[in-house]
This record gives structure tokens, C-alpha cells and sequence, in this order.
């Protein structure tokens, strides 16, 4: 049985770009699309007639362009299976539900502009990058796909990585054959005896992929990591935001000015 992805889509050529990169980051053989767009019914419908037919009208044209994107697929990658629907409702709940029903290995979202506009004028993507309980990618539209060859992954060590997060960070580099570039980014504090320690649990977790680890000492955490980024040439991030802790002001409306400096390339959210 294959595992499913969700790719989420309004239509915009930011969604079809994020189609296109997950289809053709996917192997075929293991994974299937699942295509959905979330409706959320306009605040100012009411129950009269033709505020009903205007939902309605909205329907066709979403099953419409559902179908056009599945024939497109189909077409382009005829070794991917694609199903695709709409769910009524808010963002971060329908994705809930969807998530539960079902059981998603990703959830991939395509957005305009760069992340400092996306943190700016969308709220409900920034709940959903930090409390879905499966790992979420962001693709800006202005990058393309290219295969993942280098890896990152912004470590915090207060806190352990848990076997679930190790295990999505295996199969992705197993499904890729990409390289792992581990950073830990330090100020001038040094580190705990338990910061020590849950890094060498991270090390002893991941050996048999054979990471790169590299640590960093910056008071400006965002460019030191975008530093990273350009020198090592990266082609994803990977971080974990949790609640409380350092890299959850990565999604932080305060950090949006910082967040400019990340735009070269997608940035994969690890579930806590």
C-alpha cells in the first residue's frame, strides 16, 4: 500500500509550482498524491438563494480545476497516482481532520512571494507549520524543483530528538540520496550538560547515514544560517519549531525581516 502526501492547492501558480515539486520529488512506487483544496465559505454568505448558487457555482469550478490539475499529473508523471477532492472549512482544522482520515507521511504547501510577505499576511499557514502533527513543506513559487543533493538541518539541543523526526530524516535521505548537513547554532553561552548529551544521542541516532555536523557561534542566529545555507550549497532546511524554544521564532511574525535572508530554498517543519 502506498504512503499518501497531501499537496494543498488555491490555484495560484505558487500551488501548481508546489504540484510540480512534489510530484517530482515523489517516487512513484511508494507514494501517491493526495490533491486537496480547503473552501472556506465566505464570511458575508447567508442562506438566501443566491448566495446559494454562488457556492455552488464555486464548486463546479473547483471540481473543474481539481480535474485539470489530476489530468496534468497524469499526463506529466503517469507513474504517480493522484486522487483528488475539496473539503469545506477553516485551514488549520480541515487539515486536522485530513490528516487523521488520512494519515499523511507530508503536507506540502506553495506560496507567493518570499517567506517575510507570507508571515505578513498569512496567519492560519504559520498555526499550521507549528502545530500539525506531520512534517510540513513550504515552496516559494520562484523555486524550482532540482533534486536534493544537500540537506540541512537546524538543530536546537535543548531539547531530544524523538525517533519519529530521525525516522522521516532517514527516509527522506534514503528516497533522495542526499547528503545530511546537521548545524547548531550557538551564542556566546556555552552549552549544558544536557544540550551535550542530546546531541550525542542525535549522533548516535543518525550514524549510519553519516551526517555532517557543523556547529556555528553567532548572536544573529537567521544570518548565520543563511551563511550555512549559501556555503554549503543547500537545497532544503529542515528545523523543528517547538513551542517555546529558539527555532519556533522561526515562524514568528518579530523574525520576518530575518526570515528574508532564507529564501533561497523550501523549509521542511519536523513535528514536535
Amino acid at each position: 500500500m502506498k504512503e499518501n502526501v497531501l499537496v494543498i492547492t488555491n490555484f495560484s501558480p505558487a500551488s501548481q509550482n508546489a504540484l510540480s515539486y512534489a510530484c517530482q520529488l515523489l517516487d512513484g512506487k511508494r507514494y501517491e498524491v493526495q490533491l486537496v483544496h480547503i473552501y472556506t465559505l465566505p464570511v458575508t454568505y447567508t442562506v438566501e438563494g443566491i448566495a446559494l448558487a454562488s457556492v455552488s457555482e464555486s464548486f463546479q469550478e473547483i471540481e473543474l480545476q481539481l480535474n485539470a490539475n489530476v489530468e496534468w499529473v497524469q499526463q506529466q508523471f503517469p507513474e504517480l497516482t493522484i486522487n483528488a477532492r475539496y473539503v469545506m472549512g477553516g485551514l488549520v482544522e480541515s487539515l486536522r481532520q485530513l490528516i487523521v482520515a488520512q494519515e499523511p507521511e507530508l503536507v506540502l504547501f506553495g506560496t507567493a512571494g518570499y517567506y517575510s510577505e507570507l508571515w505578513h499576511t498569512d496567519s492560519e499557514l504559520l498555526l499550521a507549520l507549528r502545530n500539525l502533527t506531520v512534517p510540513v513543506m513550504i515552496i516559494p513559487e520562484h523555486i524550482a524543483f532540482q533534486p536534493l543533493q544537500r540537506i540541512g538541518f537546524a538543530c536546537d539541543y535543548k531539547s531530544i530528538c524523538i525517533p519519529k523526526q530521525v525516522d522521516f530524516i532517514r527516509q527522506l535521505l534514503r528516497q533522495t540520496g542526499a547528503e545530511l548537513y546537521v548545524v547548531h547554532v550557538t551564542r556566546s553561552r556555552p552549552d549544558t550538560a544536557l544540550m551535550k548529551k542530546n546531541e550525542n544521542l542525535l549522533q548516535e541516532a543518525l550514524n549510519d547515514v553519516q551526517p555532517h555536523y557543523h556547529e556555528v557561534n553567532s548572536s544573529k542566529i537567521f544570518e548565520a544560517i543563511d551563511d550555512f545555507v549559501v556555503e554549503n550549497n543547500l537545497d532544503l532546511l529542515m528545523v523543528i519549531p517547538r513551542k517555546h524554544e529558539f527555532w519556533s521564532g522561526l515562524f514568528h511574525k518579530n523574525n520576518i525581516d530575518q526570515l528574508a535572508f532564507l529564501n533561497r530554498l523550501p523549509i521542511l517543519a519536523l513535528p514536535e
